[in-house]
């Protein structure tokens, strides 16, 4: 397989830390992030999804965290996924089935 045919790479079950990692041909992270974020903000579904979890308990107390928001600000996906607050509020089901919606086969979100 051609390393541009590379659009998707997942961890082996029993990874700690769940990471996926979006790619584009020729793209970098910071461009295949925008890209899924246009995607996310073009679909009702999805954007309800994440308006719901906005108002969540959980999601207030992380936007409160300054560890969390630097590195959301700086881009720093490493230090999100080695913030146990993070890797907890991944495993909320609204972030789940936002996850199952985005890279569910056949879409165009991939």
């Amino acid at each position: 397989m051609n390393e541009s045919e590379i659009r998707l790479i997942r961890p082996q079950a029993g990874n700690s830390a769940k990471k996926e990692i979006l790619r584009t041909p020729g793209g970098s992270v910071s461009t295949d992030l925008k890209t899924l974020q246009k995607s996310m903000m073009n679909d009702k579904e999805i954007m309800g999804l994440v308006l719901s979890l906005q108002e969540s308990p959980e999601m207030q107390e992380l936007l409160k965290d300054p560890d969390i928001m630097e590195a959301i600000n700086s881009g720093d996906i490493s230090a999100l996924m080695s913030n146990p607050k993070f890797r907890k509020l991944l495993k909320n089901p609204e972030i789940e089935e936002i996850q199952k919606k985005m890279l569910a086969p056949g879409s165009d979100r991939k």
